[in-house]
């Protein structure tokens, strides 16, 4: 390894020095900001959390960027929000306002000159108008029905010109904002469920209740029922199990394990009751899937805990979350090495797991897949979610054309959502 050069050695010290110091002076900022809040912060959240609509953030140049991230904030933890551009509201977005919707304004002046219009807006028609601020006895801090004044505080930038310190405190507002609306409305984990239901916190979330079935779909029987009309149910509904009902509660479960341990002459006259293992493990509806395996969330499980699990459904529903965690991370080493190949393979392991173990896909979903498989994709999986959906493939922009000539010509109203690139 070579030795670090002297003059690099120093140039890195200084950086070092630099980055600290930006990081102290804003982290500062914040502990003033903690300590300022008060009586305005309330009647602040009293108004928001009032509102029928939705909390309307607007913000010029950064404070336009930092109204962006509330806005996003607001809205995935239960308060209704949007952006709108100051100057694209003077040019007809005003009409996107309503008088169910509260004004949430940003400006380290307070003397954006583009705001003029949105507040005159809210003032005609007496839409509540909170704003962020640094200008104490601003234009925008004296219009507004509750003015949050941020401390004056140094920017890290050393001219004092480049938003820096003034940004992360106006974010900060805003998350504290959005966290005590959040514990106010007593806004809950399933909650924040519906509202991200994919990545990470999606799967963190997954309940039983949305991967179980349920109802007619269920193989269910009688304990005196006899043997062979449980292998009939069990055959019908391809669980490769029936539950053993009595009074409406889950008594006991028949699995083919259960089969091969009683299996004689006697074996289809034999009752229920005397084949099932009595007393299965049980969970809530409302339980996260995780909660079945032990664990935090179903990124943490391994196929081999997958493979413990009683439940053959809720098995197959957890392998394919499982697999798919660590399909995408082998997806993302084989996108770093561009290997095409690899990744198409990756699809086609990812659409048989939603196919096979979720059972989202469908017959002609299947039959587009495989004809794209068949005409040269490196790769191709259903996409979109839900029962259905549609087809996303990796392949070759001659035979894409190809493909789709034939395609469209056999199936005139099939349609092409997009075509990024070829590989």
């Amino acid at each position: 390894m070579p030795k670090p050069n002297s003059e690099t050695s120093g140039a890195d010290d200084a950086d070092l020095v630099t980055a600290k110091r930006v990081l102290e002076i804003e982290a500062e900022a914040l502990g003033v900001l903690a300590g300022s809040l008060g009586e305005p912060f309330l009647r602040a959240l009293d108004i928001l959390a009032q509102v029928k609509g939705r909390v309307v953030v607007s913000g010029m140049g950064k404070s336009g960027h930092i109204g962006h991230k509330i806005a996003s904030t607001l809205s995935s933890t239960g308060t209704p929000a949007l952006f709108v551009h100051p100057a694209e509201a003077s040019h007809g977005d005003l009409g996107m306002i309503t008088t169910d919707d509260a004004v949430l304004a940003l400006s380290n002046s307070g003397e954006t000159s583009e705001l003029a219009d949105l507040v005159a807006y809210a003032k005609r028609f007496e839409i509540p108008l909170i704003c962020i601020t640094g200008g104490k006895d601003s234009a925008l801090a004296d219009a507004a029905d509750v003015a949050l004044i941020l401390p004056a505080s140094e920017e890290a930038c050393p001219m004092g010109l480049a938003p820096t310190t003034s940004t992360t405190v106006m974010l900060a507002l805003g998350d504290a904002i959005s966290v005590a609306l959040l514990e106010r409305k007593g806004f809950s984990p399933d909650e924040f469920h519906v509202l991200h239901p994919g990545g990470k916190l999606g799967h963190r979330l997954i309940k039983i209740s949305d991967i179980m079935h349920k109802g007619e779909e269920m193989p269910l029987i009688d304990p005196d029922a006899l043997m062979a009309d449980a292998l009939i149910e069990m055959s019908a509904k391809s669980f490769g199990c029936v539950g053993v009902v009595e009074d409406g509660v889950l008594s006991g479960v028949i699995t083919d394990g259960d089969l091969r341990r009683h299996m004689s002459a006697e074996f289809l006259t034999m009752s229920a009751v005397d084949v099932m293992t009595p007393a299965p493990k049980t969970i809530r509806a409302q339980a996260l899937a995780a909660e079945a395996l032990g664990i935090t969330a179903l990124r943490d499980a391994s196929l081999d805990r997958v493979a413990e699990l009683s439940d053959p459904i809720l098995q197959r529903r957890a392998r394919h979350v499982v697999g798919e965690n660590h399909r995408v991370l082998l997806a993302t080493e084989a996108l770093r090495k561009q290997d095409a190949a690899e990744f198409g393979r990756l699809m086609d392991e990812s659409h048989a797991s939603l196919r096979d173990d979720y059972q989202t896909s469908i017959a002609e979903v299947d039959r587009l897949v495989e004809s794209l498989r068949n005409a040269g994709a490196l790769g191709a999986r259903i996409t979109g979610g839900g029962f259905g959906g549609c087809v996303v493939a990796l392949m070759p922009a001659r035979v894409s054309d190809r493909w789709w000539r034939e395609l469209s010509a056999a199936h005139p109203k099939a349609s092409l959502i997009s075509r990024l690139a070829g590989c």
